[in-house]
């Protein structure tokens, strides 16, 4: 379930964040924050998945804190929020690996965009660990096999196993 962080100045953002965000039952939101210091201070101690922030608010601003993010290499995917439409902040989360920049109010077809791309990035990141699980343990191990594959794994090496779903086990070839 991955966990996700509001950040916006404005609280009724955070209340349409949080009134769309019940929509998606996987993701958890663990907390909410008026700036991106309070954020910043979080993520320092906290895992977590996803952070939606508003660019403009006092005290660290969410550019600030999306660039803070990058230079100390904390893993997590940022979504902007904004009123404002501003080229340059949007060109720069690109560079920064922004997920997406939306404008303020967000609607439900804007929320569930973004909420698809999202569901695709976590399981290509989960497939690409199993596989690379699978890879570390055949290397250890030559004389064993592991078979690690989905039905719906595009990476599944052997078709014979194609109606295992999500499972693992050991196979000494």
């Amino acid at each position: 379930m991955p966990n996700v962080i509001l950040v916006d100045d404005e609280i009724w953002t955070i209340r349409c964040l949080e009134s769309l965000l019940a929509d998606y039952p996987a993701y958890h939101v663990v907390g909410s924050f008026s700036d991106g210091q309070e954020a910043l201070a979080y993520l320092r101690l906290n895992p977590c998945d996803v952070v939606f922030t508003d660019l403009r608010m006092d005290r660290m601003s969410g550019r600030k804190l999306i660039s803070v993010c990058v230079q100390e290499k904390i893993p997590v995917r940022m979504v902007i929020i904004s009123a404002y439409s501003d080229f340059s902040a949007a060109r720069e989360g690109i560079r920064n690996g922004v997920i997406d920049y939306l404008t303020k109010p967000i609607t439900r077809r804007d929320m569930a965009a973004l909420m698809q791309r999202l569901d695709a990035a976590f399981l290509d990141e989960h497939t690409s660990r199993r596989i690379s699980l699978c890879q570390t343990i055949e290397r250890a191990y030559p004389e064993c096999r592991v078979m690690c594959c989905a039905h719906t794994d595009t990476a599944c090496r052997d078709s014979s196993t194609a109606p295992w779903a999500w499972t693992r086990s050991w196979k000494t070839v």
